[in-house]
């Protein structure tokens, strides 16, 4: 069964406005600059840090420098006014003050209370983990892409299972997690897609990797008998290297809030992505198909490509009715045989059906089925043309596959009727 997976733009802008914030935490920074950063207005920015970080965000700036100039403390000999200004704290008593409140101690008593007790690895880990940590995520891991090897930072602590520290390769651990039933039916394809060492390694390693900073995914797990919506996302490490291939694994329960906003979003997703005439998607929803698509990628893809023949001869000598009538009997006949989220108008007559994660040969007989409905039908004439790829990267390409194979269809129409007639 095709699954959708679509990346949220709120979170990118939020992500966007952090990944501000760690390049320019030592700067003089505005709410305005923050906002900027994420191409939202000042209101809206407030809006993101509350919703995403329970903060505000001049909180959030502040926490992530602190959680800074902790581990230059540990790490380090330079003096404590010069870490607060290099942390970007205008001045040392206000520094001071902040970090007693968040550590109950005062800077050099923390320095004295840490050094010593811990490897400046270990601390360098722990300032990766925290840094990162921005999205508040439950649980942590640390992956090695060169070997597959793990291990726990931060365990799930409703989950024994997973603080077993023998199982050494993520592959294995993602395989196992996979086939014990804890993922929902429909999401098992996408996960075990993208959730795995061999996808990881291209996606961030490949030709195309350098604007790549992140990779995530939203799908449902079993939780106390019951499915709730997880986000994963993988993270490269700030010395991330094809010889340093360090990602840190974070996963969050965003159930809640991710049903809240489908809720809310739902009426304008209705205006916004569905042809008001047909109730398909339209073509604004087939461009957000075919970018989180590329995020992804890499997934057999099928797409059937149909045409109305003789739509402007109808409402030229007809009605404009009469035509808006032929769309909508041909857009029932879609939904009657395709899943919702798979069925496109994109055009006046123009109509795409894209099946992800099918295998050749059930996506041929399916589209042969369809097309044997349209050879006999006492009412609707239709051009129609497929194509499939396997491991497809581009909606697009195999969408222009299937247009090609359309015309081939229409000029065998064309032959067979009057050409001014079906124009």
């Amino acid at each position: 069964m095709e699954n959708r997976i679509s990346i949220n733009p709120e979170i990118d802008q939020f992500n966007s406005m952090v990944d501000f914030i760690q390049k320019n935490y030592s700067k003089n920074l505005s709410i305005q600059d923050l906002a900027k950063s994420g191409g939202v207005c000042r209101s809206k920015c407030f809006s993101l840090f509350n919703k995403f970080a329970d903060k505000t965000p001049k909180d959030f700036l502040n926490d992530y420098r602190l959680d800074l100039s902790a581990d230059f403390l540990c790490s380090s000999r330079t003096g404590v006014s010069q870490i607060s200004s290099e942390c970007g704290f205008s001045s040392q008593s206000y520094f001071s003050k902040l970090f007693l409140k968040k550590y109950g101690v005062s800077p050099v008593s923390y320095r004295k209370k840490t050094t010593g007790k811990e490897s400046l690895e270990n601390q360098k880990e722990i300032y990766e983990a925290v840094s990162l940590l921005a999205y508040y995520f439950y649980k942590i891991i640390k992956v090695n892409l060169k070997d597959d090897s793990y291990s726990i930072i931060k365990p799930d602590a409703n989950d024994i299972a997973e603080s077993d520290q023998s199982k050494k390769h993520l592959n294995k651990w993602l395989r196992e997690f996979s086939i014990s039933s804890k993922i929902h039916p429909e999401d098992r394809i996408i996960f075990n897609h993208v959730a795995n060492i061999e996808y990881a390694r291209k996606y961030f390693l490949g030709k195309d990797s350098e604007d790549k900073k992140y990779l995530h995914l939203k799908y449902r797990r079993l939780v106390n008998g019951k499915y709730r919506w997880v986000l994963m996302e993988l993270i490269p490490a700030k010395d991330f290297s094809k010889e340093n291939p360090i990602l840190y694994l974070y996963i969050k329960d965003i159930n809640d809030e991710y049903l809240k906003e489908i809720e809310k979003t739902k009426n304008q997703l209705q205006i916004t992505h569905k042809d008001m005439l047909t109730g398909l998607l339209n073509k604004y929803a087939y461009e957000n198909f075919c970018a989180d698509f590329k995020t992804f990628g890499n997934q057999d893809l099928g797409v059937i490509y149909a045409d109305i023949n003789g739509l402007k001869y109808i409402n030229d000598n007809y009605s404009h009715d009469e035509g808006d009538r032929y769309l909508q009997d041909f857009a029932e006949i879609l939904m009657q045989n395709f899943r919702p989220d798979s069925t496109f108008r994109i055009g006046g007559d123009e109509f795409l059906i894209i099946l992800k994660g099918i295998k050749k040969d059930i996506f041929e007989k399916r589209a042969a089925s369809f097309f044997e409905k349209y050879e006999t039908h006492d009412k609707l004439s239709v051009s129609i043309g497929s194509a499939w790829k396997e491991g497809a990267s581009r909606v697009e390409d195999v969408t222009a596959m299937a247009e090609k194979d359309l015309q081939v269809a229409k000029r065998s129409i064309f032959r067979k009727c009057n050409q001014q007639q079906w124009a």
